[in-house]
């Protein structure tokens, strides 16, 4: 539901998905349900509950001992961190999050990758925005995030926008519908 939009069912539904999580005791479970609980409060708009959501769900991956949970999840708290205050935000993750992500599983990559692709727009480096938008695109694609791929795909026509390459910007942004028109 929350991919498809839907985004009212999509919080009832992870709600009580995380209600049954609760009651099993199941850690990964709960830390899941809050991590799609964010996405949809960031969804509509409530960046504050959002970053409450990833908060708990770090704290349960943490908990758990799941250090992939847990490095995706504050991937993600490090990439929505950017556009409220980024430099805060580099203060905050960069060292936690290097710039090279070779080592990392995709899904954190992604997030990683987008992270230093935001922090590099936000800072007017649009260069190594590209750069990295390109690593997050691919990264989203072997994991098969194809809505993180069609952002994506966007930011980087945007990135080129602001570098007055508009052809190329123009290139991106079409990359970007030919991925979202088969969904």
């Amino acid at each position: 539901k929350w991919l498809f939009a839907d985004l009212d069912t999509a919080c009832t539904l992870a709600d009580q998905a995380l209600e049954s999580f609760l009651q099993l005791h199941n850690t990964n479970g709960i830390a899941d349900a809050h991590w799609l609980r964010a996405m949809i409060a960031i969804d509509q708009g409530q960046h504050v509950a959002g970053d409450t959501a990833l908060e708990a769900a770090a704290a349960c991956a943490r908990a758990a001992g799941d250090t992939l949970r847990l490095d995706l999840i504050e991937a993600t708290l490090a990439r929505w961190a950017v556009f409220r205050d980024p430099a805060a935000a580099i203060a905050r993750w960069s060292q936690r999050f290097p710039q090279d992500c070779s080592d990392l599983a995709p899904a954190v990559a992604t997030w990683v990758h987008d992270f230093h692709s935001i922090c590099a727009a936000q800072t007017g480096d649009f260069a190594h925005a590209i750069e990295h938008g390109v690593a997050t695109l691919q990264a989203a694609r072997k994991w098969g995030q194809l809505r993180v791929a069609i952002i994506t795909c966007t930011n980087i026509g945007e990135d080129f926008f602001r570098l007055n390459d508009h052809q190329s910007a123009l290139e991106w942004t079409q990359r970007g519908l030919y991925l979202a028109r088969p969904t």
